[in-house]
């Protein structure tokens, strides 16, 4: 079985954050936000301990992003559910939460949305945020008497449909 501690370096390399290492190896391919296997025993009414485990409470969600424009299904833990729902949306959750909460699938998203380079500004109005910058509507289209003026300017040898003055 191989480490991977080749991958949380690249992982740190990336988001200059250094997070810690969950021993519970399943939280590495969702969101489990901290949560792990707890530890403990059942006491009968003997005293008779027998240890058992307690598992974190883990849902198959979709979850959204805006910013990949992807909807992904994961493991989450109803903690994770919670704090997403609070920060507003995935993304948020992704970029604002303490990087000791995320495992590597969290972290791995994190660092795809930081390396999209999209600089994130949030709409006031809206409430939400604008992930690419506002483009001037386009020209409207040609008429068809545009478009036959422009072959003429062609075929008679015009740079680019401007007439040459001399």
């Amino acid at each position: 079985m191989q480490s991977s501690r080749p991958l949380f370096a690249a992982i740190n390399a990336v988001t200059k954050h250094k997070h810690a290492q969950h021993v519970f190896k399943r939280a590495q391919t969702g969101i489990f936000h901290g949560r792990a296997i707890r530890f403990g025993n059942n006491v009968a009414e003997s005293g008779k301990r027998t240890t058992r485990t307690w598992l974190p409470n883990i849902r198959l969600k979709r979850l959204k992003s805006d910013i990949l424009n992807r909807t992904m299904r994961m493991n989450v833990t109803t903690r994770a559910l919670k704090t997403i729902k609070k920060y507003g949306s995935l993304d948020d959750y992704l970029l604002k939460v303490r990087t000791k909460w995320l495992g590597e699938r969290a972290m791995w998203l994190r660092a795809k949305i930081q390396d999209k380079g999209i600089k994130i500004e949030e709409n006031k109005v809206l409430g939400k945020y604008i992930t690419a910058p506002v483009q001037a509507p386009s020209k409207r289209p040609k008429t068809e008497l545009e478009l036959a003026s422009d072959r003429l300017l062609q075929v008679k040898g015009h740079d680019e449909g401007l007439m040459s003055r001399n």
